[in-house]
């Protein structure tokens, strides 16, 4: 059985419909399969696949590369920190290229990005590439968790 689904992308944000909650939705875009801010997707052969509800509205700002499936995550965390934000926490990684999109403002943010590293006040950064005029950061073979804060 055939489901149609509409799908629209704008920087940071994709919108969707579907007719039947049962389908299921797979997303691969040249930089990596899309994590969704809040939730949890089933990485198979490069490709993200989720269910989502009937209508959505959902804010992108991680792509991930990586050659094994599994479960990733990608949550909000408490800022907890002056000068901070937001915080994205991914799981689940396995030797994997992450692209993160930063929010886009006359300033650009600090991003500190954290492997495995969980405490709040940290101010030192992995070192990831700045690509595409600094509109997208990408940090490689990250195994485990990943904090990205800004």
């Amino acid at each position: 059985m055939c489901q149609h689904i509409i799908c629209l992308a704008f920087y940071g944000f994709f919108s969707g419909y579907s007719p039947s909650t049962a389908t299921t939705l797979r997303m691969r875009l040249p930089h990596g399969a899309p994590l969704f801010t809040g939730g949890e997707t089933w990485l198979e052969n490069g490709f993200a696949t989720c269910v989502m509800p009937r209508a959505w509205h959902r804010e992108v700002r991680c792509f991930v590369e990586q050659q094994a499936n599994g479960e990733v995550s990608c949550v909000e965390r408490y800022s907890g920190h002056i000068g901070i934000r937001r915080r994205l926490w991914l799981r689940g990684l396995k030797n994997a290229t992450v692209h993160f999109l930063p929010e886009l403002r006359p300033a650009a943010p600090k991003v500190i990005m954290a492997a495995n590293d969980l405490r709040p006040h940290n101010e030192e950064s992995i070192p990831f590439e700045r690509t595409d005029d600094g509109r997208r950061l990408v940090v490689r073979g990250i195994t485990g968790e990943l904090l990205i804060s800004w």
